[in-house]
Order: structure tokens, then C-alpha cells, then sequence
């Protein structure tokens, strides 16, 4: 038989008479539904800091098979046991020829998957004409997300776990149910709405379902297409859901009078101390908590609530012009009841969807005490200032926002788009104020029509446990454009668990000035919105890597053996933009802290470097950082470079392997901006292209005009910085000028004319004396070349004696890369001139204040950098980690250490009160570990085969599966091919009392 609503109401009440507090039946499972297929109820959107429920039977937020432990299906935050809503869903109600029909999703869904058939003209009679088979697997709920498009391999993930889910949303993905009505982009591919999207459709036109109190009518007939999407980031956006319902009247009926709501059953933490309250200007309806004493939240319980941002159309005429107008209904009633007063019919139902008190009167206007004025809207007032109509006598709440009506005609189609939101200040009502500010983020993202820039991509980190470290390294895959934002740095954090709460332990950020960014946001400890920080940069440079020692949520060391948090997020920045910067959301990466494997030492440490060997002449250097010491192959390496159509490239090859594992490399700035392969970031270094020093003797008599070079006041830079050289970075050398005033030693120079055009002047000049490439054995002597200008104040002369003045008498002096020719010098023209052939370095000399024209003899010397060429060569050997050795594994039997020990009843390892936890560190691969008491008998024996830990976890149970009893416990390591070892250790167990006697 069926149970009456009225006869669960009663057994509950002799239930919490007999036991206390105990849920109504309906919410301990006595699910109504006939064969509803349950293949969709475990699918879950978690893009972001909530966690919820989506099936293909009209609800949300409700886990149908208890999949863990409880109904309740709005996780908050992700990856906890807390929860804000045990059950929501869509009811609809109207009536088909003065009919009254209500299609309720709560607790006994009246809602099927599946799409509806189109069936012209009257009623058949037979509703199952109308449906498609719910059983269809195809009508389960499709989840895709901010890769599914993309076609990526198992390293692209940081876990396997990872990887699956990103394999089963690729394959939605590519089964996208495009035929069953589910959105395509304008190229006609799955419409991706924020960075997580899932889809489905259910209806309500089989009468079999309709079997809730709340409802128990005759179908509307109305097809349902569910989207369900949010954003995976940080910030207000990173607390929204936002559900989007196609409403198509899919029935041979009109429906007039129809509205349509968004229930709820919350149970903010714990069920029996919530209130409810409304906001008539945000179209929002809310749930808060009634004290700052929670049973899951404690002091500072979140708020929760739904948002109408578009409700459905309607047709109204405009009484000045006549013309037919479409307006959009905002929320137009807000209600609640309490556990026990559920709608018991179809017109309790109609009366709280119309704003009505179902329990007074059957219907009656609700009068706000406040104002004295007949309202729809109840609990309108301002729980955080105090004023208006407020909720009182907390109590285990429902609440239902509703807009209506309007009428459906069939195929008529009608989108309503809704948001659940959370927000979480330091308490009850400072919570309100989070939950309000990011529903204003949710409604800006509306009025964009959620085509919103995104965050950087989530960095892929991979985790390396180390003794008392932990080292965690990602690539630079989150450092793109999106829209007008720029990538700015990465953020790291630790949390207390893997919902947080989460202590920034560094950012590196791009160098450019941006710092710390300022911007508009929720202020926890005072509830409001105030200008402070959002981003903590110090243009400290990028980094990719971090080796973490520190516990900053608790302080000291890390301990070996311990699980912690750790999230690595990236952000952008727009100083323009509102908000300034976007940041992804957190992805908890847990790590234990571990010794090695017995038999295992690491040669190097996280930031030591590698010995290199360089043969070649550059002033580069590369140097080999240590990121993961585990990595380390052990294998020789070398840099090499080559020249790319003008452009010099370096490789690193693996010559152990002959494999190059880097090619076409051009980074050699030194900066963070190098991959990590085999344990290593192979920073190759080579300094700029241009003149490094010079060095004189004697008394200095030159001086510069400054045109520019890249040294000397900017009077010298080599050959390509001035009007252009043919020489390639392997031809620029050290020259030592040699100043003459003997003739003999001066040298003969070709000479152009600037005046002329640069045309050759006939004959050649002289320079008072010589140059020489000093990186030649024995030294080689230069041919020079130069410029003169012939003016009043300095007529051409043929010789190189640049004046005082500003300009010097432009005179420029051309050091060439060719051997000597005193006769042609050199045999440049005008084809072959200075600045078009081999010049080494350019000078643009004047005299220096009132010091004469050669005043002393000595020498000028030029040197350039240095650059990597293809004549360098870098080879180095990283020291691979010891691994398997028999001596280093007896050694460290002697370091197996029990923790905690002794063991005080619990130990901090443990999640809850009914799990026990004992661990073994610094055990080798495979081991046997035998637990005997005092007496001599064997309590357990554990094995052990497992290369990726050196820890193994006992369950301070016995062989028999029973705890074991305090006392002092002897324990015995054997190590095949290595060795034995024993200890001993004290446990002291809890008293045990019963939960139910």
C-alpha cells in the first residue's frame, strides 16, 4: 500500500518520541518513483569549491543511492562531509482546462528521463504515446568540461585518477546527444558554458510518477532540458552553480496559470536550526543558519541560495500604446514551511507556489508583521541589519522560490535560468552578506551571457615525497592570453584538508611591476566588501618549482608519514577589468613525506647543481638544476648549438640514450623559463651580442660621441650595432688597438667621404697605428677602414684625427676582420665598403677636452662577449639515486620507525573516530612485518610489496579483525635478501562504550 504523507508525519513524530531527532521517512530513502533508471544519480558537477548532485529526474543536490552514506548532495566545501542542501529540484504547476496538474521533483521525483514525442492533434488517450522509453541508456546526465575537446594522453595529467575523469567527460563529449536536443555551438560542436558543463532531459508525462502528496495529479506533458554549468576558479564565481531549464509543452494541452519553483529541502549542516529569508531586488531566496553553533559548520555556518536570473516570458499590452509587450517574471513568491507541514495535496502545493500560507486557511495571504502590508514574499526582511519581516523558530526548513504565471500553449517554450550560490563569512550573517556579493558576480556573468575570459589553465603538478620535503614542479602550460588578460604568476598553498582551509605559502610572479593587485572583495572577518589585496605578487620572476619543508598550518617541520594538502593555482591580470585578476580554482594534491625506500640514497638535492665541462671559447655557461632527485638517470649530457638561418639554436642530447630530449632551443636568458626533463632544468645562459669592457694604458686622449654602442659612453659597439656587419657571432674577437706616433707603425686605411655619399675618396688614409685580433696565435694584424667629412672647419685630410668638437669632425673608425693589406688595404670599395663588410667594431671618436691629438702612445683594447656559438660544447653527469643496495638497506633497518609510539588512543593520522592507524616508515620494497605481544602469540602479519612508498599502514587490528588490547607489542621486519630487524611498541586503547545498548 501507499503511505499517506499524513501517516509518515506521524510515524516521525513517534520516532523522535521514542529516539530523538530522526529524519521522515521520505528522507530516509522510501523513494516513489516506479523503475525510474538510477544510472545517472552519482554524477556530480565539481568544477569549483561546491560539489553537486545532477540527475536526470528532476532533482538536484540529492544523492538517490546514498552513494556516501547520505542523501544529502551539496557538498561544500568540495571535497568534505559537510553539506547545505539535502534535496532540490523543479516543480512546476498549471492547469490543463481548470485542471490543477503539479509536477513536483523532491524527495519522489514525478519526473522521467527522457525526451517527449511530437504527436499532432487531440489527446490519444494514452500518455505513453507521448514519452520516449526512460530506460534508454541515452538519457542519462552527459558531463563535458574545459578539455573535453581536446585530445590528450595519460601524461597530461598529474594521476590516474585525473586522467579518468577527464577520459569519461572526453566521451561525452564526443556522444553529445545533439538529436535529443542538447546545445551546439554556432561550428555546431557541444556547447561548453563555463569551464564545466552537464546536460540532460527528463519530462513528466508518464501518470504512473505522479505519486508524491505534493503533486498526485494527471502529466502537464512538459518536456525538460536541464544545463547545468559553472566556472572553475577562485572567488565569488568559484561558489555559483548556475542551471539553465528548457521548458518545451510537449502535451496535446494548453496550460495556463503556470508557475514554476525551485524547491529545496537545505539542512544547512545540521537539519533543525535553519532559517530562511528572501531578497525581492536579486530574485533570490536563501537559507542561513540560526546560530554560530553548527554541528558540522561550528561558528561559522555558510548561507545558501537560489537565484531567478531570467524567469519566464509573458505577453502583456501596454495600456497607453496597445502594443503587445514580452515581459520577463521576476521571482514573484517566496515560501517556506517546516518538516511536517510538506504540501499534503495538489492545493497545498498551489497555494505555496502562488505565496500563500498552505497551513493556515488553506491558502491565506501572508501579512508582513513589519509593515502590515499583504505580501508574497515571506522572510523579506534583513537578517544582517535586523530590519523587516525575519524568520524565527529555527527548525528543519523547505523554501521555494516561484515565478508566474504565464501561459503555455503546446510547443510553446519557456527558459528559465537559476543559480545555486554559497557563500561563507566568519559567521552566520556575515555569510549572508559572501552569499549576496557572489550572487552579484553570478547576475554580472548573466548579463555577459556567460561568455566570460578565463582563468590560466590549471597547472599540471607533479608531487615528489621526500624525507621531511616535498617537492612540486608543473610546466608552463597555464601561461596564456585570455581575452584581455595576461598571465601574472602562480599561487601555492597549503591547506589544513582537502577543502582548506588554504594558507598561501608563495606566489612567483612575471617581473613587470604589477606586484600586489588591488581589488574589490568579500572581507570574511568584518562581512563587508572593501578594496585590499587580491593577488600578493613581488615581480619576483617565474618560477615552476618548489621544495617545501615547513608546515605553515601548523607549524615546524613536515613530518615523514603525515597526508598533507598542497594546491598550486595560476592567475591573470587586467588592471582595466572587473574583477582585475582571475585565478583557477584549487585542485588539492595530497603528498606524505617520506624517507627512501631502504636501499636508497639520493645523490643530490632539490636546487643542487650539476658539474659541467665546457669546451669552446663563449662566456656562456649552462647550468644544470637539481629539480627532482629522484629523476636522475645518471646518463651523460651535453648542450650543443647550431646555427638556424642566422638564428643560433641549442639542443640537449641524452648521448647515454642518443636521444635529443631538447631541440631548437633559444632561451638563454638564465630565467626560469626552461622545461624540467629527467630530474633536471637545464638553464643555458650566453651574454648578449654586443661589447663587453675595453682597457687603455697611458694617459687617455680619445673621447666618444655617443651614437648608440653598447660601450664607451656609446662610441664602440661591434660591427652589426652601427651600419651592419657580414661577420656571424663566431668572428667577433678581442682587438688591441696600438697608438703610433712613429709612421712606420700607422696603417694604411681605405677612406670614405660622408659628404661624398660615402663614395671612395681616391688613395688611402692613414690611422695613427694598428690593430690586432689577440685571439689569434701569434696575434693578427687588422686592416682598418674610416669615414671623414670635408668642412670649412675641418677639411679631408686622408688621415683619422678626430677634433673636439660635439661631433668630433665625424670622423668613424672601422676595425675589419681581414688580414692586413698595406698596399690595397684591404681591397674594399664601393661595393665592399666599411659598414657593409666584415667590420668587427665601429668607433665614433672625438679628442678628449683639451688633450692634443695623440698625446702618448699605448694601447686600446676591445673585448666583446663571448656567445655561445657552434663551437661551444657543454657536457655534464648527473649522479643517479642509489637504488637496490644491500649494505645502504641493512643500514636502514636499523631506521624503521613506528609512529605514533607510543599510541594514546587515537593518532593523527586518523579521519574519524572508527579508523585506526599505526604506521611503519622507512621500510624497504618488500618486506614482512609480524605484530607479537608479550606473551609471544602473533597478532598480525602485514606484507609488504610496493616500490612506490616506503611506509606501510597498520589498522591496529588483529589477525581476527578484532582492536587489539593496550599494552606493549613487539614487531619484527623480515627483508628478503637484506635482513631482519625488530622494535617494540606501546598501544593504549580507548575505553570502548556502546553506541546502542
Amino acid at each position: 500500500m501507499r503511505l499517506t504523507k499524513g501517516f509518515m508525519v506521524i510515524l516521525a513524530f513517534l520516532t523522535y518520541a521514542a529516539v530523538g531527532y530522526a529524519e521522515s521517512p521520505e528522507r530516509q530513502g522510501l523513494s516513489k518513483s516506479l523503475g525510474i533508471t538510477i544510472e545517472s544519480s552519482d554524477v556530480t558537477i565539481d568544477a569549483n569549491n561546491i560539489e553537486m548532485f545532477v540527475t536526470n529526474s528532476g532533482v538536484f543536490a540529492y544523492d538517490k543511492t546514498k552513494s556516501r552514506g547520505i542523501y544529502d548532495g551539496l557538498y561544500f566545501p568540495k571535497g568534505t562531509d559537510k553539506t547545505v542542501i539535502y534535496d532540490a529540484g523543479l516543480w512546476v504547476g498549471g492547469k490543463v482546462n481548470n485542471d490543477l496538474r503539479i509536477a513536483v521533483g523532491c524527495y519522489g521525483q514525478e519526473w522521467q528521463p527522457g525526451t517527449m514525442k511530437s504527436i499532432p492533434g487531440a489527446f490519444t488517450g494514452n500518455w505513453s504515446d507521448y514519452y520516449n522509453d526512460p530506460q534508454d541508456p541515452r538519457y542519462r546526465v552527459y558531463k563535458i568540461r574545459w578539455d573535453s575537446h581536446l585530445e590528450l594522453t595519460r601524461d597530461d595529467f598529474a594521476t590516474d585518477e585525473a586522467y579518468e575523469a577527464y577520459q569519461k567527460a572526453r566521451q561525452d563529449y564526443l556522444s553529445w546527444p545533439v538529436q535529443d536536443g542538447a546545445p551546439v555551438d554556432a561550428a555546431g560542436k557541444p556547447q561548453q558554458l563555463g569551464d564545466m558543463t552537464l546536460w540532460t532531459v527528463f519530462n513528466d508525462a508518464d501518470p504512473a510518477i505522479h505519486i508524491d502528496d505534493a503533486g498526485l495529479t494527471d502529466p502537464l506533458g512538459l518536456e525538460v532540458q536541464m544545463t547545468t554549468f559553472a566556472f572553475k576558479r577562485t572567488g565569488a564565481l568559484g561558489n555559483i552553480i548556475f542551471i539553465k531549464y528548457l521548458l518545451t509543452n510537449k502535451g496535446p494541452n494548453t496550460i495556463d496559470s503556470t508557475f514554476v519553483s525551485l524547491w529545496a529541502d537545505p539542512d544547512l549542516g545540521g537539519a533543525g536550526d535553519d532559517l530562511v529569508g528572501c531578497d525581492t531586488e536579486l530574485s533570490l531566496g536563501y537559507c542561513y543558519n540560526a546560530t554560530n553553533n553548527d554541528n558540522k559548520y561550528g561558528s561559522s555556518p555558510p548561507a545558501v541560495g537560489f537565484d531567478f536570473f531570467k524567469g519566464p516570458i509573458v505577453r502583456v499590452v501596454d495600456e497607453e500604446t496597445g502594443d503587445t509587450l514580452e515581459v520577463e517574471l521576476p521571482m514573484t513568491s517566496f515560501n517556506k514551511y517546516i518538516n511536517g507541514t510538506d504540501p499534503r495535496n495538489k492545493n497545498d502545493t498551489w497555494a505555496y507556489m502562488k505565496g500563500l500560507d498552505a497551513v493556515v486557511g488553506g491558502g491565506a495571504p501572508y501579512t508582513d508583521p513589519t509593515t502590515g502590508q499583504v505580501t508574497t514574499y515571506a522572510m523579506s526582511g534583513d537578517p544582517v541589519t535586523g530590519t523587516g519581516w525575519l524568520d524565527g523558530n529555527a527548525a528543519d526548513r523547505r523554501y521555494m522560490l516561484t515565478s508566474g504565471p504565464f501561459t503555455m500553449a503546446p510547443g510553446d517554450v519557456q527558459e528559465i535560468v537559476t543559480a545555486v550560490v554559497v557563500g561563507q563569512g566568519n559567521d552566520r550573517l556575515t555569510s549572508i552578506t559572501a552569499l549576496k556579493f557572489n550572487d552579484k558576480f553570478a547576475q554580472s556573468a548573466f548579463d555577459l551571457n556567460f561568455e566570460l575570459p578565463s582563468p590560466p589553465a590549471s597547472p599540471v603538478v607533479a608531487v615528489t615525497p621526500m624525507d621531511g620535503k616535498v617537492i612540486l614542479s608543473w610546466g608552463d602550460g597555464s601561461e596564456t592570453q585570455s581575452g584581455d588578460y595576461a598571465f601574472e604568476g602562480y599561487n601555492i598553498y597549503q591547506g589544513g584538508s582537502i577543502a582548506g582551509p588554504w594558507k598561501r605559502i608563495a606566489t612567483y610572479d612575471v617581473s613587470n611591476a604589477a606586484g600586489i593587485i588591488f581589488d574589490d572583495q568579500f572581507d570574511v572577518e568584518t562581512g563587508v566588501v572593501i578594496f585590499k589585496p587580491a593577488q600578493y605578487g613581488s615581480d619576483s620572476g617565474v618560477k615552476r618549482s618548489i621544495e617545501i619543508n615547513e608546515d605553515a598550518i601548523r607549524g615546524g617541520p613536515l613530518n615523514n608519514g603525515t597526508l598533507y594538502y598542497f594546491a598550486v593555482t595560476a592567475y591573470s591580470y587586467d588592471p582595466e577589468k572587473t574583477p582585475k585578476t582571475l585565478e583557477n580554482s584549487m585542485e588539492a594534491i595530497e603528498v606524505i613525506p617520506q624517507r627512501p625506500m631502504a636501499g636508497t640514497a639520493y645523490s643530490n638535492a632539490y636546487g643542487d647543481t650539476v658539474a659541467v665541462v665546457h669546451t669552446g671559447a663563449s662566456d656562456g655557461l649552462v647550468v644544470p638544476l637539481v629539480v627532482n632527485p629522484t629523476q636522475l638517470t645518471g646518463h651523460d649530457y651535453k648542450v650543443i648549438f647550431r646555427d638556424v638561418e642566422g638564428v643560433t639554436v641549442w639542443d640537449l642530447i641524452d648521448e647515454t640514450a642518443t636521444t635529443t630530449l631538447l631541440a631548437d632551443q633559444t632561451n638563454q636568458t638564465g630565467d626560469d623559463n626552461y622545461p624540467f626533463i629527467a630530474g633536471l632544468q637545464v638553464k643555458v645562459m650566453g651574454p648578449a651580442l654586443v661589447l663587453k669592457t675595453w682597457e687603455y694604458s697611458d694617459t687617455r686622449w680619445f673621447s666618444w660621441v655617443n651614437w648608440g654602442g653598447s660601450g664607451f659612453g656609446g662610441a664602440v659597439g661591434l660591427g652589426y650595432e652601427f651600419f651592419g656587419s657580414t661577420l656571424t657571432a663566431a668572428d667577433y674577437c678581442k682587438v688591441e688597438i696600438r697608438f703610433s706616433s712613429n709612421p712606420a707603425d700607422w696603417t694604411n686605411c681605405k677612406v670614405y667621404r660622408r659628404d661624398q655619399g660615402y663614395g671612395v675618396q681616391p688613395g688611402v688614409g692613414t690611422f695613427p697605428g694598428s690593430a690586432w685580433d689577440m685571439d689569434s696565435d701569434p696575434p693578427r694584424r687588422l686592416n682598418l677602414a674610416f669615414v671623414e667629412m670635408n668642412t670649412d672647419e675641418k677639411p679631408a685630410n686622408l688621415k683619422w684625427d678626430p677634433d673636439n668638437s660635439d661631433l668630433g669632425g665625424r670622423e668613424y673608425l672601422f676595425i675589419m676582420n681581414s688580414d692586413y693589406d698595406p698596399v690595397t688595404a684591404g681591397g674594399y670599395d664601393d661595393d665592399n665598403w666599411g659598414p657593409a663588410a666584415d667590420v668587427v667594431y665601429a668607433y665614433w671618436g672625438r679628442l678628449r677636452g683639451t688633450h692634443p691629438y695623440l698625446e702618448t702612445e699605448g694601447t686600446w683594447t676591445l673585448y666583446p662577449n663571448y656567445v655561445n656559438t657552434t663551437n661551444d660544447v657543454f657536457a655534464f653527469t648527473p649522479t643517479a639515486p642509489t637504488e637496490g643496495d644491500v649494505e645502504l638497506a641493512e643500514k636502514a633497518l636499523d631506521k624503521i620507525l613506528v609512529v605514533p609510539n607510543p599510541y594514546f588512543c587515537h593518532s593523527s593520522y586518523e579521519l574519524n573516530q572508527f579508523e585506526r592507524v599505526i604506521k611503519f616508515t622507512g621500510l624497504p620494497e618488500k618486506c614482512t612485518v609480524r605484530i607479537f605481544n608479550l606473551a609471544g602469540d602473533l597478532i598480525r602479519t602485514l606484507e609488504k610489496d610496493d616500490a612506490t612508498t616506503s611506509i606501510l599502514v597498520w589498522d591496529v587490528l588483529t589477525k581476527n579483525n578484532l582492536p587489539v588490547a593496550s599494552g606493549i607489542y613487539i614487531y619484527h621486519v623480515d627483508a628478503p635478501e637484506i635482513g631482519t630487524t625488530f622494535g617494540k611498541m606501546a598501544i593504549f586503547t580507548e575505553r570502548e562504550q556502546l553506541l546502542q545498548y
